[in-house]
């Protein structure tokens, strides 16, 4: 088992997103293995992990280029979660207006019935 240090400058980790099969971590690492400042890059398909080898001179933002120009997204760490996140408060958000909206809909059909012994002028069980 390897510990990586997420401290290490030269040690990057991405999350690649758009990858549908084993060929799609070959095409990345073959025409990553040509770019600058990259020595070594290892994609994992089934967690869609790429590690990366750097030194100095590479540069992320062009990396970033070359995967979206291939049909694939680079996330980092903090990008994947914020990410990640942002999706889940989505979903919660819409369980909440769904989970309203049955709510009024249920409560209005059991109270609809019962509406004309509410009504002002056929009140003769409640007086205000």
């Amino acid at each position: 088992m390897r510990v990586l240090s997420l401290n290490n400058p030269f040690i990057k980790i991405y999350q690649i997103q758009g990858m549908t099969c084993a060929s799609c971590s070959q095409i990345i690492e073959e025409n990553a293995a040509k770019f600058p400042g990259l020595k070594s890059i290892q994609i994992n398909f089934a967690t869609e992990k790429a590690e990366l080898k750097v030194d100095e001179s590479f540069n992320e933002e062009i990396f970033k280029e070359l995967l979206n120009k291939l049909g694939y997204k680079a996330l980092s760490p903090n990008e994947f979660h914020e990410t990640l996140e942002n999706y889940f408060l989505n979903v919660q958000f819409y369980k909440a207006i769904f989970s309203l909206s049955i709510g009024m809909l249920s409560m209005s059909l059991a109270m609809g019935p019962l509406s004309h012994l509410l009504a002002h002028q056929n009140n003769n069980l409640i007086q205000f």
